[in-house]
């Protein structure tokens, strides 16, 4: 199942975890360095999973982690900073 999120759903779901108030797709697709279709992209497929829900912001698309995608960024967020602590503590 996580390997359907992909790398940008991973680095999406990690952005918003730490910007709880939410982000632009345009935010998004600069802070996690991929392009806008990439983002938008992958923001939809985070929303099908009901992850993330998307309103609006004036013109632009705003997207924030629902509760089921809150619980999952935490998990992600733990798990990469273990790898960051076992790949510095080998370093």
């Amino acid at each position: 199942m996580i390997e359907e999120l992909g790398i940008a759903g991973i680095k999406i779901l990690l952005f918003l975890y730490r910007c709880p108030e939410g982000a632009t797709i345009r935010e998004i697709a600069r802070k996690c360095k991929m392009g806008w279709d990439t983002a938008y992209g992958a923001v939809i497929k985070l929303q099908y999973f009901r992850l993330v829900e998307v309103g609006r912001a004036g013109r632009a698309r705003l997207a924030a982690l629902t509760d089921a995608g809150r619980w999952v960024a935490e998990r992600l967020a733990e798990i990469d900073e273990r790898l960051v602590e076992i790949f510095s503590y080998g370093a």
